[in-house]
């Protein structure tokens, strides 16, 4: 779990804040900033979800993302639904980060498939025994509004997440029926819990 100037370091948040008549200030983490700077061609994301793999390895999940080839510029960035990285190393001041997404034909696409009308925006996930299970909300394109709308959830389990991402497979999960009226998203949030018997 990401501590909670970890998380104000990636949202970049200056300020002071006041609730409950308590004030608290937030400053950027400079030196854990650098590590989502990495890669020069990963130009930013939104909905940065984190995943323990176990030792000091962490997966880390993204939506939009901008991939850029040349130039530093988002205006001139190829725009994806999804992408992902790899942190080895559990202080975010000195670890490492590799990024992925596909390669189509020399295009940047999704991680996880995409067509031009549906997508996957990842949500939370979980690593035990040898399998990492992640879970995702569907999206479609919709007129009005901003565009898209949701559509369900997806689930997708990795047998294989001690290899490299790039040789990662993958397999749907059935996710159960809602016991009431409406889609629930799934894996917004995981509790990692081993009850004894």
């Amino acid at each position: 779990m990401l501590r909670r100037t970890t998380i104000l370091a990636l949202l970049a948040v200056i300020g002071t804040f006041s609730a409950h008549g308590a004030e608290w200030k937030a400053e950027t983490w400079r030196s854990a900033e650098k590590l989502f700077r990495s890669d020069p061609r990963w130009l930013g994301a939104d909905a940065a979800f984190s995943v323990s793999l176990g030792g000091d390895r962490v997966l880390w999940l993204f939506g939009d993302t901008f991939i850029g080839a040349g130039s530093t510029r988002r205006s001139k960035a190829t725009f994806i639904r999804n992408s992902i990285a790899v942190q080895r190393g559990r202080d975010l001041s000195w670890a490492r980060m590799d990024f992925y997404w596909k390669d189509e034909a020399g295009n940047a696409a999704s991680y996880f498939p995409a067509s031009d009308e549906s997508w996957l925006w990842p949500l939370h996930g979980i690593h035990r025994g040898h399998a990492l299970t992640l879970f995702f909300m569907r999206v479609a394109k919709a007129q009005g509004g901003l565009g898209f709308e949701l559509t369900g959830s997806a689930a997708l389990r990795c047998e294989n997440p001690e290899q490299p991402p790039d040789r990662w497979r993958f397999h749907a999960l059935a996710l159960p029926r809602a016991p009431f009226d409406g889609a629930p998203l799934f894996g917004v949030a995981i509790l990692n819990r081993l009850d004894s018997v």
